[in-house]
């Protein structure tokens, strides 16, 4: 009896354990890598200081050269996506594995920290690391 009381324990603890490695794995936040700022381009209208979005496709980029009426050089979507930020410089984008089964998209949940500095009339644009995330604007 006390010889299975005790592998029951030891059970119980290697499933503790493996359940709490799948959360830790899930939930730690993970920093998107940003190559620098890649280009910053004045607009017209006023900008609303905290939308920002990644395009990973030539397609996309073009639409937003037309958009914005600036003119940006090849990019290798192999390697790279393309993350454009509304009014403020982004400091970095996190995310974490499990975002994706939070929602109904088939894609992670960034979270941005943007610089304080507000530029009401300009548009940046980064290169950044190939992971796809959307903007969560239930925040």
């Amino acid at each position: 009896m006390k010889k299975l009381i005790k592998i029951s324990s030891i059970i119980i603890l290697c499933i503790g354990v493996i359940v709490l490695g799948i959360y830790i794995y899930l939930n730690i936040p993970r920093k998107i890598k940003i190559y620098g700022e890649y280009k910053q381009v004045h607009i017209k209208r006023e900008t609303s200081g905290f939308v920002w979005r990644i395009t990973g496709s030539k397609n996309s980029k073009d639409h937003l050269s037309k958009k914005f009426d600036v003119e940006m050089p090849e990019i290798d979507f192999n390697k790279y996506y393309l993350l454009y930020s509304d009014g403020r410089k982004i400091k970095e984008i996190n995310y974490t594995i499990g975002s994706k089964y939070e929602w109904g998209y088939d894609v992670f949940k960034g979270v941005a920290v943007f610089e304080k500095k507000y530029y009401p009339h300009t548009v940046f644009f980064y290169l950044i690391e190939k992971v796809l995330v959307h903007q969560d604007f239930h925040l």
